[in-house]
């Protein structure tokens, strides 16, 4: 099999039974290779679905929170801090990357307490929670 194509993105391996097994790194999304077998025309249709449905994912709506990151990551005075504090907010961004694609109509000062309280439970008040 080592002559085959490998679609980026996907890991090809043995289990330790002998059985063929694949899945997409990024979701760690596992592939049923009895529905499609390695390399045939099924396996990469499926391959460039899957990872058709990851960029579709990664592009930030308009008016949501995800976009607002987006472009303040983007601006000039996102680009004007200093080091430290620009890895701090990437932090507080990572944290906040399952709910990107909340309209940011829908962020109220209740929720935003509820998310920076949850934050502080989960990650510790040190954390860099104001």
């Amino acid at each position: 099999m080592a002559d085959r194509k490998n679609p980026r993105g996907f890991k090809i391996f043995k289990d330790r039974k002998g059985k063929w097994r694949c899945y997409h790194r990024k979701t760690r999304e596992p592939m049923d290779l009895e529905k499609c077998p390695l390399y045939s025309v099924a396996y990469y249709t499926e391959c460039y679905r899957i990872n058709e449905l990851v960029k579709s994912s990664e592009q930030a709506k308009p008016g949501t929170l995800g976009l607002f990151i987006k472009r303040y990551h983007a601006s000039d005075k996102f680009k004007d801090l200093a080091p430290r504090t620009q890895a701090d907010y990437q932090r507080c961004f990572d944290y906040l990357k399952s709910i990107a694609g909340t309209p940011l109509k829908r962020f109220t000062p209740p929720l935003v307490r509820k998310i920076r309280d949850k934050a502080a439970t989960k990650l510790g008040i040190r954390w860099g929670i104001m």
